[in-house]
């Protein structure tokens, strides 16, 4: 499934760039995301490809409830690991059926709605890239001597109106 291998390339972004990553670069806490870690965010990511790795046709979907693995905070050699595995998952995915996903909505309760699963990996696709722009924002700023791609953290979208910027 496309979209699928899609998300799957992005989650091999990210790992080229924690590859690159020492364990206290990876876990230290960042002023400028507000005292969070490269950690948390990649954390944050892998979790909520796991939502769909890990999804039964059938069950409602909740990233809500999904499971928080702190051990991906903690260990570079643990997260790289998850990672790899799950990129596997990824490249050999081809589910696509109707589910539906729960959201919890604060004060005003839960909300169930109608979705499938290749609706469900482009909100994940696009999740992965904002959480990826946010991990740029940090490296840029307090650990600029890892080396980012030109385009990590930005959507397709943007990176085909950039180009087609510079050519005009």
């Amino acid at each position: 499934m496309l979209i699928a291998k899609t998300v799957g390339n992005l989650f091999e972004n990210l790992v080229a760039i924690l590859e690159t990553m020492e364990e206290r670069e990876f876990t230290g806490k960042l002023k400028v995301l507000n005292e969070t870690s490269i950690s948390s965010h990649s954390r944050h990511i892998y979790e909520f490809g796991e939502c769909i790795i890990s999804h039964n046709q059938g069950d409602i979907l909740c990233y809500d409830e999904r499971k928080r693995d702190l051990n991906l905070e903690n260990s570079l050699s643990i997260t790289l690991e998850k990672f790899y595995n799950i990129i596997q998952s990824l490249y050999t995915f081809n589910n696509n059926y109707n589910l539906k996903v729960k959201h919890f909505l604060g004060q005003a309760g839960e909300f169930i709605t109608n979705s499938n699963m290749e609706r469900e990996l482009l909100f994940v696709l696009d999740h992965t890239i904002h959480h990826m722009a946010i991990i740029r924002i940090g490296l840029d700023t307090e650990l600029p001597w890892i080396d980012i791609p030109k385009n990590f953290g930005f959507t397709p979208s943007t990176i085909r109106y950039n180009d087609l910027i510079k050519s005009s």
